[in-house]
């Protein structure tokens, strides 16, 4: 016998994100599948996102200014030194690090942030208030994928 793992299909995401009505106390921004939808984390539960997916994310409501604020991304603050490309329609403060592209914060109804995750990822990624820097949350990413164990007849 031997073993084969098998991903799901890869899927599009989209999520809206809003502040926290108390947005300086975990965990700073809502997460729903609607504009101002249910969220789907809390202080103790953060969003998972799925290896292997694509996800874009855009603010359901107006989340900051080009100087304060702002939704981002990356594997620390203001940084994404990691393997996954963000694009962003964002006029927010800049994130970016030594060579990676910057991408902007996402502040306005009209802006979407994208990213894809690769299949194997075992780093962190978090998401983070552009100008506060102890507003930052880590997102759970995890696999979603089978063992399929095969007998060869001979």
């Amino acid at each position: 016998m031997s073993a084969q793992t098998i991903y799901e299909p890869i899927t599009n995401i989209t999520y809206y994100v809003r502040e926290n009505p108390d947005a300086s106390v975990a965990p700073y921004y809502l997460f729903s599948t609607t504009p101002g939808g249910t969220a789907l984390n809390s202080a103790s539960i953060p969003l998972t996102l799925i290896t292997g997916n694509n996800y874009t994310f855009i603010p359901s409501t107006t989340i900051g200014t080009t100087n304060s604020n702002g939704f981002n991304v990356g594997d620390t603050f203001k940084t994404n030194n990691v393997s996954i490309n963000v694009s962003s329609s964002g006029t927010g403060i800049p994130t970016g690090a030594s060579g990676f592209p910057g991408y902007n914060s996402i502040i306005n109804t009209n802006e979407q942030l994208s990213f894809s995750f690769p299949r194997l990822f075992s780093l962190t990624f978090q998401y983070f208030n552009s100008s506060e820097q102890t507003r930052i949350l880590p997102f759970f990413v995890a696999d979603k994928y089978s063992i399929a164990y095969i007998k060869r007849i001979s």
